[in-house]
């Protein structure tokens, strides 16, 4: 830096002094000047060769050299090759005057020597000039630089052979709590004497390598790059390393690992990090560890009456009040929805159960929500490591299991106990399964025609819940029971209602006349806000609630005739079709069932199969049919199976069909195209 310093001084007076000369006499004069110069001393070459000799010769290179200096290489060319033209006249009178003064080769010798002066002294004045101006350049920029540097996020350093820093700069230097130019003039290896591993990475780009390495300095995080610095001659003469100042990117990438293990509502770890977490308590417990899972009760309910603004705050609450009843070792999550997990390492059965009761009470307590005072409840199932699972997937299949116990009891905390036939692992599966499915939307619905038996148009489709699980379809006849049994009932029935609805709305939307049935099990008709859950899923769909019916088995009314008629009652005040299914099987009387506002009767297959081959089953039929018809009520045969059943269900006067010879259950895409053509 000192020398550039002395550059600078010494170019200073060099530049004012041209830019005085450069004002007082422009380019073009000079250059008319030094000519002028030229043609005068070549004019009286004779005289003054004849007084100074050899010496004129010499003035005559001067100029030339000064013509150079001034000029640049063009210009000093030039003025020497005018001055030997000029010369030649000269030449020529002496040689006549005085035939042994000038040899060829002096000559010669003569005339290279000014050319060789010239563009010497034009070479050596260009140079300055561009080294004044690569100088006034550097002085420019270099503030610049030392700005840039100061602003980006890295560190650049150069160290001599022995290892002595000449320069630090860069804005990573403040993470590391150094200062730009600090470390110049001290010795890298006394500086960081206690950091062998930089050290060797210096060593190595000392004999000769490029070293990329990453270092933690403290809580920052640097890549770093150490190359060789080589003179002239190709050795090493010292070290130069850029650092990149990776902190930032690595607390950020931190964060979103973070993030993907924390539930972004409620900040609490999500079930992923759960297992983890559970899979280590495991990993050190001294003594028995209970997981506590609990799920809060009807919080569907919240959601549909207040919106998901108040079922989210309604989580939050809970979340805050879980966590505030936990110990010092235990950890709590949110496994998503409405459920949540406790993990109390070194619990015992009855301290975990005096853990379940306080979180339970806790949860009690009114939350006040969105201007309105709830009033919610836990059921929480306790599960304990390792006699209820040695593993966390085992512990959380059997906690859940517990859970759906207590909610099914109707109490606030259970403790795991398997069934004496339970085959544990594939039910437990089975039901973490079905849970998982139905939150994340991976059931599907099929949709099997009803048609009329005298024109074949399609009247509507009955939906039907499909569940592709692992490769193959668990049937409705075990996972529908199975969701009775752990208390996903009604979660299922509102997939299917909702999945449903959307379907038909978007067949409407189409300009299709379609309409379209779902199933109800007996334990729907016992669940007093059915009706305003339908409802609320036809109103978010704006489907007109006539073009969507229900289907209820016989048996389903005739377990408690009292609450079905009345479910059945407030679902056809909102104009909702009702169907009896299976109609044979539980031992009804269409007399009573006039009394319900029922509007279609479903006769059973099993009645309709053998109506060919036996007059007794065709005679029960019609006369089934007769007296549905003196009701007012629509006949549909189900288990069509073959023309012949179909042609006889038709003389016998039923109204609409339904079975696999007509058509099996449709995926949407074909029951679409199913309706296109059939409407």
């Amino acid at each position: 830096m000192a020398a550039l310093v002395g550059v600078e001084a010494a170019a200073t007076p060099v530049a004012a002094r041209d830019a005085f000369v450069g004002r007082m006499l422009p380019r073009r004069l000079r250059l008319l000047l030094i000519l002028f110069v030229v043609e005068v001393y070549a004019a009286s070459f004779v005289p003054l060769y004849d007084l100074a000799g050899e010496a004129a010769l010499n003035v005559f290179c001067l100029v030339s050299a000064v013509a150079g200096g001034l000029l640049g290489v063009r210009g000093g060319l030039f003025v020497a090759l005018v001055g030997l033209l000029l010369h030649a006249l000269p030449f020529g009178v002496l040689s006549a005057v005085r035939p042994g003064l000038v040899q060829p080769v002096a000559v010669g010798t003569y005339a290279l020597a000014v050319i060789a002066i010239a563009v010497g002294f034009g070479l050596m004045g260009e140079w300055r000039e561009r080294v004044l101006l690569q100088t006034q350049h550097a002085r420019v920029a270099a503030p610049d630089l030392r700005s840039a540097m100061s602003r980006l996020p890295l560190v650049l350093f150069t160290l001599d052979r022995h290892g002595i820093f000449t320069m630090s700069e860069g804005h990573g230097l403040a993470r590391l709590g150094r200062a730009p130019g600090e470390a110049v003039g001290s010795s890298i290896f006394e500086r960081y004497a206690s950091r062998p591993d930089l050290l060797a990475n210096v060593r190595r780009a000392q004999g000769g390598e490029i070293v990329t390495a990453t270092l933690e300095m403290g809580t920052a995080l640097f890549e770093a790059t150490y190359a060789p610095i080589r003179g002239i001659g190709g050795a090493v003469d010292g070290v130069i390393c850029l650092a990149l100042d990776l902190t930032e990117q690595a607390e950020a990438r931190r964060e979103i690992e973070d993030a993907s293990l924390r539930d972004p509502l409620t900040g609490l770890p999500n079930r992923t990090e759960l297992a983890r977490r559970l899979e280590a308590a495991l990993a050190v417990a001294k003594r028995e560890t209970a997981l506590l899972v609990l799920d809060l009760d009807r919080f569907k309910d919240v959601n549909d009456s207040l919106g998901h603004a108040a079922g989210d705050e309604l989580l939050r609450i809970t979340s805050e009040r879980i966590f505030a009843l936990l110990g010092l070792r235990h950890q709590a999550a949110r496994l998503g929805g409405d459920e949540f997990a406790i993990v109390a390492p070194d619990t015992d059965e009855p301290a975990a159960t005096v853990l379940a009761r306080t979180i339970s009470d806790a949860i009690r307590t009114p939350i006040a929500v969105a201007g309105h005072e709830l009033f919610v409840t836990a059921s929480v199932g306790i599960a304990m490591a390792p006699r209820d699972g040695a593993d966390a997937a085992t512990l959380l299949r059997t906690s859940e299991v517990a859970m759906y116990s207590a909610k099914r009891c109707g109490s606030a905390w259970a403790m795991y106990a398997p069934a004496p036939d339970e085959p544990s692992a594939q039910a437990l599966a089975l039901t973490a399964d079905l849970r998982h499915a139905i939150e994340n939307n991976e059931l599907a619905l099929a949709f099997q025609p009803i048609v009329d038996c005298r024109t074949g148009k399609t009247q509507r489709f009955e939906a039907l819940a499909r569940w592709p699980r692992r490769g193959r379809d668990v049937p409705p006849s075990e996972f529908v029971p199975l969701a009775e049994r752990v208390g996903l009932l009604t979660a299922l029935t509102d997939w299917v209602v909702t999945a449903s609805v959307r379907q038909l709305r978007s067949w409407l939307i189409a300009g299709l006349d379609a309409r379209v049935t779902v199933n109800l099990s007996p334990r729907n008709l016992l669940e007093p806000d059915l009706p305003r859950r339908i409802a609320s899923a036809l109103d978010a769909a704006q489907v007109p609630p006539e073009r969507f019916g229900i289907e209820v088995t016989e048996t389903t009314i005739m377990a408690d005739p009292e609450r079905a008629a009345r479910t059945i009652g407030e679902l056809r005040q909102l104009a909702i079709p009702i169907a009896i299914d299976d109609f044979g099987t539980g031992h009804s009387s269409l007399a009573y069932l006039h009394r319900l506002p029922i509007s279609t009767v479903k006769i059973d297959k099993s009645f309709v199969r053998g109506i060919a081959a036996s007059e007794s089953g065709r005679a029960i039929v019609r006369a089934t049919i007769d007296l549905a018809h003196a009701l007012d009520f629509t006949v549909v045969a189900e288990g069509i199976e073959d023309p012949e059943t179909l042609s006889i269900v038709r003389e016998l006067g039923c109204d609409q069909a339904q079975g696999y010879h007509l058509a099996r259950p449709l995926g949407a895409a074909d029951a679409l195209r199913w309706l296109r053509e059939r409407s």
